[in-house]
């Protein structure tokens, strides 16, 4: 094995290119719990700090403490229930009240943008997101989402089978799909209840955070993983929670942003999932249950 490092390594030489190890994780939970510190490090993607949960948004553009997003709006009225029956029932039910009132089925349904008829937003379903600040291609998430998605609630006790691309919008509004969230959330809450917010090193053992600048204001929205232990936390009322950041985004630098280098933004649209995002305006039409709805500045 030994050997073969070396003759990969001397290989890649030859091209002229550069073998670099990256560091371990760093820690800055003792320096500060400003997110603005992994700018000044070489491998920012690298930074772990306590973030406060105020600022924090969730994939929908909610604030991660409030109740404009369904997951928070649930834990907040119904996280106390100690019967997972129950509390699979009173998900189920929150979700059906909330999939009635927004009816997204593109992408650009997703961030509420209008007036790209002609975009790949408008044709792609909205699980095919991705946001503008992101790397990938919505091709080839087109092709491996569902295969993810299936693999994730198996491992979850699911029992989910030929997933692909023209079922699985289906299925992600499906009661199946919510008791399967549902029976998530309640063993990650009690998980945390008796042993608090947990975190490791491996890849998937932090909440991943990308953080959003603009001027000299800050945010940071869930990444991908930890997005269960986000919103949990914050229902328990914890201040801060142990947030790996893996991305930072200036508003500034719109025009080098991957997704509108790729066309499939345009800047103005790009701008506007930022500006909503940043404001916590939500992405979709605000729930009747709404009490945390009202645009106010960031502290």
């Amino acid at each position: 094995m030994k050997k073969l490092k070396r003759y990969i390594r001397s290989l890649i030489k030859s091209f002229g290119l550069c073998v670099e190890k990256l560091p371990e994780l760093i820690d800055y939970r003792n320096i500060v719990d400003d997110p603005r510190i992994v700018c000044s490090h070489k491998y920012a993607c690298l930074g772990i700090i306590n973030a406060h949960l105020k600022d924090g948004r969730t994939r929908t553009g909610a604030r991660l403490v409030g109740d404009a997003d369904p997951d928070m709006f649930f834990l907040g009225k119904y996280g106390h229930l100690n019967d997972v029956q129950e509390y699979e029932n009173a998900y189920l039910s929150v979700m059906r009240n909330f999939n009635r009132t927004n009816k997204v089925i593109t992408i650009a349904d997703y961030f509420g943008l209008k007036e790209c008829e002609k975009s790949d937003l408008s044709k792609l379903p909205a699980w095919n997101k991705l946001f503008p600040w992101e790397i990938g291609s919505v091709i080839k998430k087109h092709r491996a989402y569902p295969g993810f998605v299936e693999e994730n609630r198996k491992k979850r006790g699911g029992l989910v089978v030929g997933l692909n691309s023209h079922n699985l919008a289906e299925f992600l509004s499906s009661d199946q799909y919510f008791r399967s969230q549902a029976r998530q959330f309640f063993t990650l809450a009690t998980s945390i209840k008796e042993n608090g917010l947990m975190r490791s090193n491996a890849a998937d053992g932090d909440i991943t955070a990308t953080v959003l600048f603009s001027g000299d204001r800050y945010c940071w929205c869930i990444d991908g993983d930890g997005n269960h232990r986000a919103k949990i936390a914050a229902s328990m009322n914890y201040i801060s929670a142990p947030v790996r950041i893996v991305r930072t985004v200036n508003r500034d630098y719109v025009s080098v942003w991957p997704q509108v280098i790729s066309g499939l933004f345009t800047e103005d649209n790009a701008l506007a999932v930022f500006d909503k995002m940043f404001n916590a305006e939500t992405f979709f039409a605000k729930p009747s249950w709404c009490s945390s709805c009202e645009d106010s500045p960031l502290n």
